[in-house]
Formats: structure tokens, sequence, C-alpha cells
């Protein structure tokens, strides 16, 4: 868990340019789609989505023909609160 220095929705905002949509996948049914943004952590990548959201590990990620399979959630925090949800994630083939 790592603390933000500016709320969720300026970070959100000052990214803006490389968001990218996920459907997110469970059971084989689409469930839901959030905007996110992919980085790593200690060479780990992860896609942070702002809360409210519903992502859980085990659920898959599709983005621009690409797939995910989330291996962990984490939640970073701002202000000592929930803020963004961490997906950590590994490409599926």
């Amino acid at each position: 868990m790592s603390s933000l220095p500016i709320p969720p929705d300026v970070y959100f905002s000052d990214f803006a340019f490389d968001l990218k949509c996920y459907s997110v996948v469970r059971n084989d049914i689409v469930v839901c789609q959030y905007s996110g943004l992919d980085n790593t952590e200690n060479r780990k990548s992860y896609v942070h989505f702002q809360l409210p959201c519903d992502i859980k590990a085990g659920d898959l990620l599709e983005c621009n023909g690409d797939c995910f399979l989330v291996t962990k959630v984490d939640f970073d925090t701002f202000d000592g609160q929930k803020a963004l949800l961490k997906a950590f994630i590994i490409q599926e083939i």
C-alpha cells in the first residue's frame, strides 16, 4: 500500500492521456468496464483503478485485444483513506 501525494481524481486527470479502457471478465462474463492507468512497481505490472470498483484476484482484464490475469489486489491511500485499487497483473497468452 502506497500513499498518494494528490487526490485520486487529480491523479487520473493529470494522466488522462494514458487512460485505457479495461473490461473485467469473471467466469467468462464481462461484468464491468473501468478506465485504468498501467504502471510497474518492483518490476511487477499493475493497473490503477478509481474506487469504487469491483475487481478481484482471479479476474481477467481485457484491453485492446490483450488479456491479463489479476494476481493480487491492493490499495493506495490518500489522506489515510483507500483511494485507488491496484490490480497486479500478468499477461495471458
